[in-house]
């Protein structure tokens, strides 16, 4: 039951990282509660292999994400198989831009060499974002604040609590969301139609309620061949959606550093 658009051509999100040196309350990816975790050169090459074949090189947008990115030693290469197998649309990599100004010169050059955007949330932390700028324009870099936001800090956030009786309405919840086809995920080589459905285990592991994840909840990318037929899965309520409440009144907070507390996300 398709309840929003089909897209015509596949966005997707795949963490670089899973843990991250910020660590928000209330984090979507569950970043405070994982433990360190990189991807593998080998795993990310595959799978972007795989995702370029099934979708002929072509995306709507790519982000490479965390936790924090730029904790991956070899970022670097990751963005050169991203734009390997994807040399037609967006990628961008989205940092807290903590580390930015640590970053060696072939970061930058691999950033203006393959046409990766950079992009920064802004968060009330103490950036030196003169001199972010600075590294950015001295190598040619495309830097901007994520969503063309401006550049003051965001301090308030909102957040959607997790349904620990999974009592929802699956399609009524989806048609809702946010996040739904949207923060289309990749992991471990399954697509996920939010990132919610991918990261969850993070929540999982240091919860005594376990929220079930199905095979019906993701696609698996080296099982299913056909992207029109990808795209339109992706565009379906799951069952972990019944463990969301984007249909209630969303819950307002301050931002402020994670105690790795699950009630957090309830």
């Amino acid at each position: 039951m398709a309840l929003k658009a089909v897209r015509d051509k596949i966005r997707f999100a795949v963490h670089l990282v899973e843990h991250c040196n910020l660590n928000c309350s209330g984090c979507k990816h569950f970043s405070p509660l994982a433990l360190p975790e990189f991807v593998s050169i080998e795993d990310f090459r595959r799978d972007f292999m795989r995702m370029g074949n099934i979708f002929s090189g072509v995306c709507e947008d790519i982000a490479l994400l965390g936790g924090e990115p730029l904790l991956h030693p070899e970022v670097d290469t990751l963005m050169r198989i991203a734009r390997e197998n994807f040399p037609h649309g967006s990628i961008v990599l989205l940092s807290n831009g903590i580390l930015l100004t640590k970053c060696p010169p072939v970061f930058w050059n691999t950033c203006r060499e393959c046409g990766i955007k950079i992009r920064i949330t802004p968060y009330p932390i103490n950036i030196n974002i003169s001199a972010v700028k600075e590294l950015a324009r001295k190598y040619g870099a495309d830097l901007q604040y994520w969503e063309g936001r401006a550049e003051s800090s965001k301090t308030a956030f909102t957040i959607h609590p997790i349904d620990l009786t999974g009592s929802g309405n699956p399609q009524e919840n989806f048609a809702a969301c946010q996040q739904g086809n949207i923060c289309i995920s990749l992991s471990r080589g399954r697509l996920y139609t939010c990132c919610f459905a991918a990261y969850v285990r993070h929540f999982n592991r240091q919860s005594r309620v376990k929220i079930p994840v199905s095979d019906e909840d993701y696609i698996d990318i080296y099982r299913e061949n056909d992207g029109k037929e990808i795209l339109r899965r992706l565009n379906e309520a799951i069952p972990l959606c019944r463990y969301c409440k984007p249909t209630t009144k969303p819950k307002v907070i301050r931002w402020h550093i994670s105690e790795g507390e699950i009630e957090e996300w309830l």
